[in-house]
């Protein structure tokens, strides 16, 4: 049963791995990359030790049913948590001293008035300010979320955008 507990977790570390074995920073939104930590967890909270913290008596007198709604309970909190992170933006594997002056050029591109205040970039063009945390992990979070913002993922586009420059086409 341990074995089975640890699979996801493992699966979760393997990805980890790969991401930041890769040449090029990866982007991914808040909610996901929260999902996918949570399915690594999912093992070791539903069948692994975390389960033996319960009542034994639970699981007994419950059975299944009982194992079933802590499975639901665990899902409707994931869902709960990534609905709010969805509007956050993670970078794996990315250097902070080279991400953020090259992210301010290409916002300052969009929003003339946009500033860095310490760890804060303030887009006040676009209502939005995102606060920056970790060193070869960025987390960008919206600050001052507006509900009724349809620029919330400008930062995720800006990010996952290709700034290649244009190549010339041969003919």
């Amino acid at each position: 049963m341990f074995f089975l507990a640890v699979i996801p977790l493992a699966a979760y570390f393997g990805l980890l791995f790969y991401l930041y074995r890769r040449s090029k920073p990866t982007v991914m939104k808040g909610s996901s990359a929260f999902i996918l930590l949570a399915w690594g967890l999912f093992g070791l909270l539903t069948l692994g030790p975390v389960r033996l913290l319960i009542p034994m008596f639970l699981f007994v007198s419950g059975g299944y049913a009982t194992w079933f709604c802590w499975v639901l309970v665990y899902f409707a909190a994931v869902q709960i948590i990534a609905k709010k992170l969805r509007d956050g933006v993670i970078v794996y594997h990315c250097q902070r001293e080279i991400l953020l002056p090259a992210l301010y050029r290409l916002v300052q591109k969009l929003d003339e008035k946009a500033q860095w205040h310490g760890n804060v970039l303030s887009m006040p063009g676009y209502a939005l300010q995102w606060t920056v945390t970790g060193k070869t992990c960025l987390v960008f979070t919206l600050t001052q979320p507006q509900p009724s913002n349809p620029n919330k993922a400008i930062l995720y586009d800006i990010l996952t955008a290709d700034n290649e420059p244009d190549k010339p086409n041969k003919q």
